[in-house]
């Protein structure tokens, strides 16, 4: 207890681990063939190994509540040390890596009424992220690299043969990259606001909102190739429908690279001014606890704009993977919705106590559908078979350019359950009915052009 009758409740914490991750990467034959429309486009050749990484990590956490009548007070803080290493087992020296960290959150509370409460909330944070040991596996020189060649398939027979590869297009992966000596630690800075009514009738309303924004997140820069080595040229997009003279014909730009240039790529792994990103929405919730029924409606509306790798998985459109837009194609619409931005969501949910021990159960939920970009797949070029972007992935940022989504998903569930009394003991006997719509949608959209 302090000055003016305050309540302190003081938490103290304190962690250390030393953890070791080990990896192993292969493919059959070392090989992948790449074809597209029926022909012999590439081959990809893999120099797989196996990687050691370890880390030590000590983190301390304080938080302190306050309350003092109708008013509230959230106060802590978080820091971390880290620090980790690979050693490869033959060639260059290995990596090491370094991290310290302070962050805190600071939140109030304020509680207006009795009967019917009104409660305010604000609150505002930044959280540091650990990601030492992926940003150590991402540049392991015994880690996975791949070599992308031509194919000279001169007999056309589909079959990868010695004497076929052509030229050397390109070279990605772990052995072909290097950290930033200045390599930084990513946050996360982010603000929330929550106001919640007690009403009569057993009801209560609550809205909460918030705004999330990342730095310093992590990219490779290709240092090795650079963005003068490509030219401009103009492409032709038969649309949405992968068909000429429908209407929806445009005109795209691609970016040839110089054949002096092919192969020779070697990638940093930095913080680019230009790849953070940010998340924002509210949640509305509607709830009546009744003796006999008890339900809840809620909604959510979303967003998560972040310039990521191209891609329509998660692997290559969220922002916590390490995105590689160093290519201009690359970069093409690569700022929009991320993969986890499904826009709208709601939910309805509740119980109602039937005759004697027998309830009633459903859920019902809408989700949007996942954000997604089309591909236009660019041939003729120096470097080979690529795809680019001709649409942004989702409705980005809000700004109109043909962004797209997969079909949403609507489903309701039912649980009719009772009790009966024994003369020792009870039995429990319930009854489930899922996907009373009988709906079914696509997860996943046709979203390469022809």
């Amino acid at each position: 207890h302090g000055p003016g009758r305050s309540t302190h409740r003081l938490s103290l914490g304190a962690e250390a681990e030393w953890l070791e991750t080990r990896e192993q990467a292969h493919a059959f034959e070392n090989i992948n063939l790449r074809f597209f429309r029926g022909g012999s486009d590439s081959v990809q050749v893999f120099d797989g190994g196996e990687t050691r990484n370890s880390g030590t990590h000590a983190r301390w956490y304080a938080a302190n509540n306050i309350s003092m009548g109708a008013l509230t007070f959230d106060l802590s803080a978080q820091g971390s040390w880290a620090r980790g290493s690979n050693q490869p087992t033959a060639g260059p020296q290995g990596n090491r890596l370094r991290w310290g960290s302070a962050g805190g959150q600071a939140g109030v509370g304020y509680r207006i009424g009795h009967r019917y409460p009104t409660v305010l909330r604000a609150a505002a944070a930044q959280r540091y992220h650990e990601s030492l040991i992926r940003a150590l596996q991402a540049v392991d020189p015994d880690g996975l690299g791949i070599s992308t060649y031509s194919w000279n398939d001169a007999d056309h027979d589909g079959s990868f043969q010695a004497g076929e590869l052509g030229p050397l297009l390109k070279s990605e992966g772990a052995p072909f990259s290097r950290l930033d000596p200045q390599l930084k630690q990513p946050f996360t800075r982010e603000v929330h606001l929550e106001a919640a009514q007690e009403l009569p009738a057993r009801l209560a309303v609550s809205l909460h909102a918030f705004r999330r924004v990342e730095h310093r997140l992590l990219a490779f820069m290709n240092t090795g190739v650079l963005s003068s080595a490509y030219n401009a040229v103009t492409v032709f997009d038969p649309g949405d429908d992968g068909a000429s003279q429908t209407g929806d014909e445009a005109s795209r730009v691609a970016y040839n690279q110089s054949s002096e240039t092919l192969g020779k790529d070697a990638y940093l792994l930095t913080n680019p001014s230009d790849a953070g990103g940010f998340a924002e929405g509210y949640e509305g919730r509607v709830r009546q606890k009744g003796t006999r029924l008890q339900w809840e409606l809620a909604f959510t509306r979303y967003r998560a704009v972040a310039r990521t790798a191209p891609g329509n998985g998660p692997l290559q459109n969220d922002w916590s993977a390490f995105a590689v837009i160093n290519d201009p194609n690359q970069s093409i619409n690569a700022y929009g919705s991320t993969f986890f931005d499904r826009g709208l969501g709601a939910r309805f949910w509740g119980t109602c106590q039937l005759r004697g021990d027998t309830q009633l159960g459903w859920i019902a939920s809408f989700l949007d559908g996942a954000p997604y970009g089309r591909i236009l797949p660019v041939t003729g070029l120096n470097q080979g078979l690529i795809g680019i972007l001709a649409t942004r992935r989702g409705p980005g940022d809000g700004s109109p350019n043909e962004g797209k989504r997969t079909a949403h998903n609507l489903t309701i569930d039912l649980r009719l359950s009772r009790d009966f009394r024994l003369r020792r003991g009870r039995l429990a006997a319930s009854l489930d009915a899922f996907n009373l719509l009988n709906a079914a949608k696509a997860l996943q959209e046709a979203h390469v052009t022809s």
